[in-house]
């Protein structure tokens, strides 16, 4: 498993990756809802998460800005998504080619539960997910390995970007290639 290499800090957040993430993320989206709040909802909804996408990138090393918590629905979340709009969450579902996603949106801000059609895939991702803090709250992240995977397979669905971004560095880190070439194959990736 790999854990998180060096990176620049900024000033304001010798914390944590986490905080870092939260500190751009309300620079780049501007709504009267934080990343913050939606942070605190989630910490309190949702049990034993594995998250992907921006916050998994800080844990990683590689500290971007984002609006949301990518994380990938394990169970049912429909008890989640209940309780997520009692707080005033909007609510829609999204079909991928890989599975599907809910998405509880507060003004720009939100919580993304990623639905994945392999469920061999899903198992892995489970089982080799690493330890690390989310608003000084252990929790469970995307290895960096399943992390790159995800990231090829959000660009077989879709030309973006910050995903072509992501990849590229997320490639310049050593990583179990091993492990990425046998999911590319079982996939269907390049």
């Amino acid at each position: 498993m790999s854990q998180p290499k060096n990176r620049p800090v900024l000033q304001e957040s010798l914390e944590s990756p986490s905080k870092e993430v939260l500190i751009l993320a309300d620079i780049v989206g501007n709504s009267p809802t934080t990343l913050a709040q939606v942070m605190n909802d989630f910490l309190e909804i949702v049990r034993d998460p594995i998250i992907a996408g921006g916050f998994a990138m800080a844990h990683h090393g590689l500290v971007r800005a984002t609006v949301d918590i990518d994380v990938l629905a394990m169970t049912d979340i429909s008890l989640y998504v209940a309780q997520f709009k009692q707080r005033g969450y909007k609510h829609e579902t999204m079909q991928l080619p890989v599975g599907s996603m809910e998405l509880l949106t507060k003004g720009n801000k939100g919580v993304d539960f990623i639905h994945l059609k392999n469920d061999s895939f899903r198992l892995s991702i489970q089982s080799r997910a690493v330890t690390g803090l989310f608003l000084k709250q252990p929790i469970r992240f995307v290895s960096l390995e399943d992390l790159i995977i995800l990231k090829l397979l959000a660009l077989k669905g879709r030309k973006k970007k910050m995903d072509e971004a992501d990849l590229e560095s997320l490639l310049s880190n050593s990583y179990d290639s091993t492990y990425v070439n046998s999911w590319k194959k079982k996939l269907n990736l390049k």
